[in-house]
């Protein structure tokens, strides 16, 4: 199972929930990260942050910002990031 297929669960008694990892929004990730939206920006552009665009929003995965993190914050694919996302 790769990261972008990544699932959590949840137990109650002996029934386990499993669903799928939810996206999650540029200030969470912030707080996640304990930076700021210009140094996620920044990151996003040159360094090449996991992040997918969802019409005008950019969501992210915590399994994949951990795995970027872990690799040293590697450079990627670049997206553009403007003032209204």
């Amino acid at each position: 199972m790769t990261n972008h297929d990544s699932w959590q669960q949840i137990e109650i008694g002996a029934t386990i929930i499993r669903y799928p990892e939810p996206w999650v929004t540029r200030e969470e990730i912030c707080r996640y990260l304990r930076n700021y939206s210009n140094t996620l920006n920044r990151w996003i552009s040159v360094r090449g942050t996991p992040v997918h665009r969802v019409g005008r929003t950019l969501r992210f995965k915590f399994s994949e910002i951990d795995e970027w993190v872990r690799a040293g914050k590697r450079t990627g694919a670049v997206v553009s990031v403007g003032a209204n996302d």
